[in-house]
């Protein structure tokens, strides 16, 4: 007995040295990290922390934001994880099953580098160079990924990318071009109820705002087609670097921060848009910020980290109530992780002290557990060395061992023990019908479009009309030559006149028959011309005849090799 004592002490110590080493714990600030949501976790890895306009860290850390809790922004739970790579500007998604976070990151040469980190075990697993079969601007992309696939969406200034973490293959399919101007550092999300990648905001490939882009564009994952969603009231102004989100269900959007034209260029402003009655509502202005990683829990609009353009934001945690549309100080988890069999879970930070009182309790009472069998242990061997020497011989049987492995599982374990919510479940739980688990759901190429979706239909937009276009291979990622019509031009060749048009009203993209052949989507008032857009957003008005090699809408003529100078002052620049 004279080491149960020391050791009762010994434990005591290092369980409060323990508890105390977890109160607390925050992630630096940084700014142009990596976020995903993997089941009750906000996960944020890497970023940078900039000061006074200067970059002086960048980190690789990686920590967890309890979600199933209910918590203070004064003191939120975060968990300190294994560090990954020290890097900045790069992106993640969870994998549907909630067991795997894929940190995302764009080369130089156009190339990804993913890497793996296995929730469960705490451990980073995986690194791998990815080089598509095209090369193409991919700066500011944002991947999204499909819950019912598990392929991840990634757009660049031309395709589609198809990341699939299984085969470790990227696939292209090409974005049509009178669609989606602004795909540089554009918003994106997963949208359930819709079933398409959302995207709002970006810039051009000249890192220009496109003042017209108050639009969301929609990629549906049901028929692969591009299309608008018809939203209603005020939207939020073009806006590249903004955080966009979506709620578990889909039936709610928002945009927050990001950078806006001169003169405020950067903005705290907070858009909310009711997708099934698809009208905006603006909420009260937050933190002006860019660089902020953001999701949706229940009813609240959850934001961290971020910057302008000279300082990190140091801040905590802001969180936005979508209910009342107000900004607040406290988290509440919504009810599908308070109702859950939690144990000892009470909704409270886990740095509080009845908290720790109970670890403090629980640690002593296993250690107590350790004396105890230490003390038997040491009796059971005193027996055995006071017997007959030919039973001293003997090994113990393994029947004993059994029975006291048995023993200690049956002691050590109590009959109802903490459990945390499966992490296989869906990120949504309190979705009924499906039992909680995305992959029963039905194929969501073909599920019930009543379930949350808009009663306006998307404004897809016909991609037959694009006969003239280069299509992709899925299965081998390489261009599908055009079969159809007469043989297209080697080189560009053009015999016209482009008058840049600074007053101009959109309208829905329509095949309008000229010399071409091919579908605009701005008609010109002279039915001898047509509107068109080069790759700066500048419009034009085209006169034929135009004879186009590549399929696009027309090529850039050679005074447009640069904006014009009467575009005026873009405002932000990234």
């Amino acid at each position: 007995m004279t080491l149960i004592f020391p050791l009762l002490t010994f434990s005591f110590l290092l369980i409060i040295s323990t508890t105390h080493a977890q109160t607390g714990v925050s992630p630096q600030p940084v700014q142009e990290y990596a976020f995903a949501r993997a089941g009750s976790k906000l996960y944020i890895q890497g970023g940078h922390f900039v000061q006074n306009g200067t970059p002086t860290i960048v980190s690789g850390q990686l920590f967890s934001l309890d979600l199933s809790i209910n918590w203070s922004v004064d003191s939120p739970p975060w968990k300190a994880l294994s560090s990954g790579a020290q890097q900045w500007f790069f992106y993640a998604v969870a994998t549907p099953d909630n067991k795997t976070i894929i940190t995302i990151k764009r080369t130089d040469t156009e190339s990804y580098i993913m890497s793996k980190y296995d929730i469960a075990s705490d451990n980073w697993f995986s690194t791998q160079e990815i080089i598509p079969s095209a090369t193409e601007s991919r700066n500011g992309m944002r991947p999204v990924i499909d819950p019912a696939t598990s392929l991840v969406y990634m757009n660049g200034m031309q395709y589609l990318n198809i990341y699939n973490p299984t085969t470790s293959v990227v696939n292209l399919q090409l974005i049509p071009t009178n669609v989606f101007p602004t795909r540089q550092y554009a918003g994106a999300v997963y949208n359930l109820a819709r079933n398409s990648v959302m995207y709002f905001g970006g810039s051009n490939a000249q890192y220009q705002l496109v003042p017209t882009a108050t639009f969301i564009t929609e990629y549906s994952l049901t028929s692969m087609s591009w299309g608008v969603f018809p939203g209603t009231g005020t939207p939020p102004d073009a806006r590249p670097d903004c955080c966009m989100a979506s709620s578990e269900d889909g039936n709610t959007v928002v945009v927050y921060g990001g950078g806006v034209a001169a003169p405020v260029n950067f903005t705290g402003s907070i858009y909310i848009l009711d997708i099934p009655s698809g009208k905006w509502t603006r909420g009260p202005d937050g933190e002006v910020v860019v660089y902020v990683g953001c999701i949706i829990v229940g009813t609240q609009f959850l934001a961290w980290g971020g910057g302008n353009s000279n300082n990190t934001y140091t801040g905590p945690p802001v969180i936005f109530d979508l209910k009342k549309l107000t900004w607040v100080k406290n988290y509440v988890a919504p009810a599908y992780y308070q109702n859950l069999p939690t144990g000892s879970n009470t909704g409270k930070s886990s740095s509080s002290l009845p908290g720790i009182a109970g670890g403090v309790v629980g640690g002593l009472f296993v250690a107590a557990l350790v004396a105890f069998f230490i003390y038997r242990k040491r009796k059971q061997d005193k027996i055995i060395h006071d017997i007959p020497s030919e039973q001293q011989q003997q090994p113990p049987s393994s029947s004993q061992d059994k029975n006291q492995d048995s023993d200690h599982e049956d002691i050590s374990t109590p009959a109802t023990q903490h459990q945390e919510p499966k992490e296989s479940q869906a990120r949504n739980p309190h979705m009924t019908g499906y039992g909680g688990n995305l992959a029963s759901y039905p194929q969501i190429a073909g599920f019930n479009d009543n379930l949350g979706r808009s009663p306006q239909d998307i404004s897809m937009l016909d991609l037959s009309q694009y006969a003239s276009q280069q299509q992709s291979d899925f299965v081998n990622a390489t261009p599908v030559p055009f079969t159809g019509g007469p043989a297209l031009p080697e080189k560009d060749s053009y015999q016209t006149t482009m008058t840049p048009v600074m007053g101009y009203v959109p309208r829905e993209p329509e095949y309008i028959p000229n010399a071409m052949n091919i579908p605009v989507d701005y008609v010109a008032p002279s039915p001898q011309a047509f509107y068109s857009k080069d790759e700066y957003g500048n419009v034009y008005q085209v006169t034929p005849v135009l004879t186009v090699s590549n399929g696009n809408m027309c090529p850039i003529p050679p005074a447009a090799t640069k904006p014009p100078s009467n575009a005026g002052s873009t405002g932000y620049l990234r």
